[in-house]
């Protein structure tokens, strides 16, 4: 019965020591603190499953603005989508013809990895006609204008009109044709500006 008495004693004290060295290790590790605070990421508020065109209207901004949605942008592209380029565009630039889904989704990651974080980039949409809705599709007319500042005080100005034909693919809206088009004959349009990032 003493010498029972003297094991469970043995194993208190063991026990005792490992709680205490337990605690000062974990006490010093800061574990328990809580840590600095940190900005939060701002990727904009992207669209998932956009369904309606007014999403995909956002969904484009945000990937024009915020380099984390490029690998997004593909996801609102109908795999039969095409860009038409301005008339001039077409005049005065060596662009393709064929400019689809895989080239635009080109230009956007190429512009990023390029710009980065110098650039800070606006665009907003200003009512440049009357939209077409229906059920299941919609041709929509905005204005754009693009600007870009870069950290060595350059600023690049993008103008235009764009027509976009979007439609319901199984419940979620995807760009079909984007036209481009000037609003005036010295106007930098966004076809420029992709152009200027094609691979």
């Amino acid at each position: 019965m003493q010498k029972e008495s003297k094991i469970i004693l043995k194993y208190e004290h063991f026990y005792k020591i490992l709680f205490v060295a337990l605690i000062l290790l974990l006490s010093g590790c800061n574990i328990f603190s809580p840590r600095s605070a940190e900005p939060p990421e701002n990727f904009g508020e992207w669209e998932p499953f956009p369904v309606n065109y007014i999403q995909v209207l956002e969904n484009i901004k945000t990937a024009l603005i915020y380099p984390q949605n490029s690998a997004k942008y593909p996801d609102i592209l109908a795999d039969n989508f095409i860009f038409v380029f301005d008339y001039q565009d077409y005049n005065e630039l060596d662009v393709p013809h064929n400019w689809g889904k895989n080239r635009e989704s080109a230009y956007l990651v190429n512009f990023h990895n390029q710009w980065k974080e110098e650039t800070d980039i606006t665009f907003f949409e200003i009512e440049g006609g009357s939209d077409y809705i229906q059920t299941n599709s919609a041709v929509i007319s905005r204005n754009y204008e693009i600007t870009i500042k870069t950290n060595n005080g350059e600023i690049d100005v993008y103008r235009g009109k764009f027509v976009l034909t979007a439609e319901d693919y199984y419940g979620f809206w995807k760009i079909r044709r984007w036209e481009d088009y000037r609003t005036s004959n010295t106007e930098s349009t966004w076809g420029r500006l992709k152009d200027k990032f094609d691979y």
